[in-house]
């Protein structure tokens, strides 16, 4: 059982064995700081928590998540394996989703019923509108109501964007001119309570930031988050990439613009001369790149947009899902970060070892090798595109098996602590691991156990608490 909740309080945490020390010792919070460290006797009214020697870690954070697509996934109908995993499966799965109006589908896979038209959504549940989302999240595939629906909509609103729908019902990188229009006619918009949930529930995996890396992200967006942390109904600091047009947001301690986001897609990638323009044009704003890089194509132009455009110190690499050897030097040459998602190995794997060549496997989501050359790693969920717990990551990146128990890229396996590490990065320098030190907000995490046990589970279960800015965002109940 779990409780959440917020209040600004001054707390004294004894015999804590603050990671990576294993020596017990007391740490005061207060004013949403780390106050004091030491030999410290509790103050008047101060609240006492005796952690009995438990570790206690830096708050950690998700260096790549998408807060609203999340929020949405608890209203949403998994089509896609390991849920469901053939073509009348996926027909039961519509005919059984709740409600009577919208029916957002998530996680659709080819290897389930092939590529979904229109033609295929009318035939498996032509009574509701049906949207579907690839796994890849980049695509959705509606049915012939869903189209009707929107247009609709849309007719009813002069200001609202035009949908470019293909004629069997596909529906490419639009979901900004997407969610305008669902919102417009009430047909799907996402409330602050859906928010609110999955952000506590992000506490109880002892997240205390996080990086939303949504591409259509922009002032709307920042000023939309402002107000729900202003309501105290956010549980983790903001950091928001996506459009050039963050770099005039105002940052606080709580929220801050990002990366400018490039959102690759190898079969239809942009003019290579106008992103080198975007992104040297974002440097110049002290806006570094992020590029959504999954296939060797993409890396390939991503890399080359950085060598022609200039580095910036906080250029990434999102995903970084195939990167073959000799594609490191060039790696090392231009420093990008790099942040990943080995839990896809754990997510996907059997699906991997069927698509993808043997040979190019021990390529996929790869970390070790990458931290031996000296390149700057961190971890993200990509959620909701895969599980959100980073403990289950850590666990993903320590053993690198498939959900059937297929080992893929072992030589990839990292210790413990450095999957720990990839969760542990400054907020607003992903690549640089947090300790706990007097003066920085108070984010932290309390375990029910030390470090020296927590570290062969890796388990979300372990947390006893999180602060987040010197409040109490999650707390195991009794």
């Amino acid at each position: 059982m779990v409780l959440a909740v917020h209040g600004e309080r001054a707390w004294l945490i004894r015999q804590a064995r603050c990671y990576p020390d294993p020596r017990p010792l007391d740490v005061r919070l207060a004013g949403g700081s780390i106050a004091a460290m030491g030999t410290l006797a509790p103050l008047p009214g101060e609240q006492v928590i005796d952690a009995k020697g438990a570790c206690l870690l830096p708050g950690l954070v998700d260096h790549h998540i998408h807060l609203r697509a999340l929020a949405a996934k608890a209203a949403s109908v998994p089509c896609g394996p390991p849920d469901v995993e053939h073509r009348d499966a996926l027909i039961n799965a519509l005919k059984l989703a709740p409600g009577t109006e919208w029916i957002r589908g998530i996680g659709y896979h080819e290897s389930v019923a092939g590529d979904l038209t229109c033609k295929d959504l009318d035939q498996f549940e032509p009574s509701r509108p049906v949207r579907i989302q690839h796994r890849s999240g980049r695509l959705w595939i509606l049915n012939s109501k869903a189209i009707d629906r929107l247009h609709q909509t849309r007719a009813t609103q002069a200001d609202l964007p035009t949908l470019e729908i293909s004629s069997d019902g596909r529906l490419f990188d639009q979901d900004q001119a997407l969610g305008l229009i669902l919102r417009a006619g009430l047909q799907g918009g996402l409330d602050h309570d859906a928010i609110e949930h999955v952000s506590a529930e992000l506490a109880s995996y002892g997240i205390t930031g996080i990086h939303d890396m949504t591409p259509s992200n922009g002032p709307e967006d920042f000023a939309y988050f402002s107000a729900l942390l202003e309501q105290g109904r956010l549980y983790q600091s903001i950091c928001l990439s996506g459009l050039e047009s963050l770099q005039t947001q105002n940052a606080t301690p709580l929220i801050r613009p990002g990366c400018f986001k490039v959102h690759l897609h190898e079969h239809q990638l942009p003019s290579f001369d106008a992103t080198v323009a975007r992104v040297a044009a974002a440097h110049a704003f002290d806006l570094p790149a992020a590029i959504h890089c999954v296939t060797r194509a993409e890396l390939v132009f991503a890399l080359s947009v950085l060598e022609a455009a200039g580095s910036h110190a906080g250029d990434r690499i999102e995903h970084g899902a195939i990167i073959e050897p000799d594609l490191e030097t060039w790696l090392v040459d231009l420093g990008p970060g790099i942040v990943t998602q080995p839990h896809f190995i754990l997510d996907r794997g059997d699906q991997y070892i069927q698509d993808i060549p043997a040979e190019e496997q021990a390529h996929l989501y790869r970390f070790k090798t990458l931290k031996t050359l000296g390149l700057r790693v961190a971890l993200g969920s990509d959620a909701p595109f895969g599980a959100a717990d980073p403990w289950r990551a850590m666990r993903a990146a320590v053993a690198r098996t498939s959900a059937r128990g297929h080992s893929i890229g072992p030589g990839e396996c990292v210790s413990p602590e450095d999957a720990l590490a990839g969760f542990l990065g400054e907020f607003m320098a992903p690549f640089t691991p947090r300790s706990l030190t007097v003066g920085l907000p108070a984010d932290l995490v309390l375990l029910s156990k030390p470090w020296a046990e927590a570290r062969h589970r890796l388990l979300a279960d372990d947390i006893r608490m999180t602060w987040h800015h010197g409040q109490v965002s999650y707390r195991l109940a009794a």
